[in-house]
């Protein structure tokens, strides 16, 4: 009876192990999906980051003199 509970005790052992790398891999792809999709919407977004930042800006001129 001993044996068959060590057994079932490293047979347990082994599926929480195989559970927890099954979410790990899980995770790293979920990671992985977003941090393509947030460099997509990046790249989606650059020519208009773009057009701000070389706007040039009119100097303000004081009409008030």
């Amino acid at each position: 009876m001993a044996e068959a509970n060590r057994a079932f005790a490293h047979f347990q052992k082994n599926q929480a192990k195989k559970k927890e790398s099954e979410l790990i891999d899980i995770f790293l792809e979920t990671n992985e999906k977003e941090t393509k999709d947030e460099t997509e919407i990046m790249d989606q977004l650059s020519p208009l980051g773009d057009f701000l930042k070389n706007k040039k800006e009119e100097p303000h001129v004081n009409t008030m003199e």
